[in-house]
């Protein structure tokens, strides 16, 4: 039997050009839909995420994205939307991102192979893995303490600079075991203050629900 032979599609430049868009929301002029919360989910189901970014000029980097396309908005209800009603959830797409809540079985699957393999021949990996202990002093105090800041974390004034006070090393490894556990996916980022994180375990923030298979 005579195999068939599928010619790939072809698309125009101008077509392309269209689609990319219309994905991202441009194709109306700013403001002529008002950003509510049908709109604010359709909007990250299209692109896919919305990136957050720690430069602040003007305002917030996902903020400046948001009225780009609808105008002016009231940012609490964004912020309400993500934080209080779950529509959303802030995780690592392309980079740290606020992704629609749908994509979550996609997330946990990241969770679940972090770190890549490929991570454990790193000298950078090597460097910035924390211990066990780390990570079960950080579980312990959210658990016990409720959400907190990284700031919570954070080395004392007293305690830098001074690499053999094994608690000034102790709260800086506890840091980054804070970062690696939301990676990992036992915990969340539940808020921000002032742009600043603010963990809790995941499964007080998280909605249960599968793990996307590969094939998904």
């Amino acid at each position: 039997m005579t195999p068939i032979r599928r010619t790939p599609p072809r698309f125009s430049r101008d077509a392309v050009v269209r689609l990319w868009l219309h994905r991202q929301g441009l194709v109306q002029s700013r403001g002529s839909t008002p950003l509510d919360r049908r709109t604010f989910v359709d909007h990250l189901e299209r692109t896919g995420a919305l990136q957050l970014d720690s430069v602040n000029v003007v305002d917030r980097a996902h903020y400046l994205t948001l009225w780009s396309r609808f105008g002016s908005y009231d940012r609490t209800r964004v912020d309400r939307w993500v934080y209080g009603e779950r529509l959303a959830y802030e995780y690592w797409g392309h980079e740290a991102s606020i992704l629609p809540i749908s994509h979550l079985p996609l997330g946990r699957r990241r969770m679940r192979r972090f770190p890549p393999p490929s991570w454990s021949s790193r000298k950078w990996w090597d460097r910035y893995a924390t211990s066990t202990a780390s990570k079960r002093r950080v579980l312990r105090r959210l658990r016990a303490g409720g959400p907190l800041e990284s700031a919570d974390f954070a080395p004392r004034p007293e305690e830098l600079g001074e690499e053999t006070d094994s608690l000034g090393w102790r709260r800086r490894e506890d840091k980054r075991s804070l970062k690696l556990l939301w990676h990992d996916g036992r915990l969340a980022v539940s808020d921000r203050r002032h742009f600043r994180c603010i963990y809790d375990l995941a499964e007080r923030v998280y909605p249960e629900g599968p793990v996307a298979s590969p094939t998904e």
